[in-house]
């Protein structure tokens, strides 16, 4: 019986892998091509990214819960909670520029596309062009804010 079993995967990946242009069997492991596995600093910037995202929307969910209702988290936890948004804002920006400087002077094409679609649009598709604008702005502009508060402070 495990013999069996163990033939059946095999005619799995390399059914799966010869569709795919590289030859590999990554449909498996639910990634869609080998391209999306040259970034060693995914797991980095995922993290990076949840702490600045979920950090700034227990900020929005506080200030509306003190605006409508009767709580109130103090102004200590919001700048707490802020200087966290704001560092790793900061370090997820970081990752994106390394990733970006990684598939430019790589020159891959498969690197690359993802971020010309992303920024400046690909093959007349510019649906995201704007919404990543917008983003790479906007996370810009609170980093430099928050620098420049936390410089008047001091």
């Amino acid at each position: 019986m495990h013999h069996l079993v163990g033939e059946a995967a095999d005619y799995l990946i390399h059914s799966l892998g010869h569709q795919h242009p590289h030859g590999y069997g990554l449909y498996l492991c639910g990634a869609s091509g080998p391209q999306l596995l040259a970034y060693g600093n995914y797991g980095a910037r995922f993290l990076a990214s949840a702490f600045a995202s979920g950090p700034a929307l227990l900020i929005i969910f506080c200030l509306i819960l003190k605006r409508v209702g009767s709580f109130d988290a103090g102004e200590k936890a919001i700048q707490t909670l802020s200087k966290i948004v704001a560092y790793a804002l900061a370090t997820s920006i970081f990752f994106v520029t390394v990733e970006l400087f990684t598939a430019f002077y790589s020159n891959i094409p498969e690197h690359t596309q993802a971020f010309r679609y992303l920024f400046v649009g690909l093959e007349g598709h510019t649906n995201l062009v704007a919404w990543m604008t917008a983003s790479a702005v906007l996370a810009f502009c609170g980093v430099w804010l928050y620098s420049s508060s936390a410089d008047q402070k001091t």
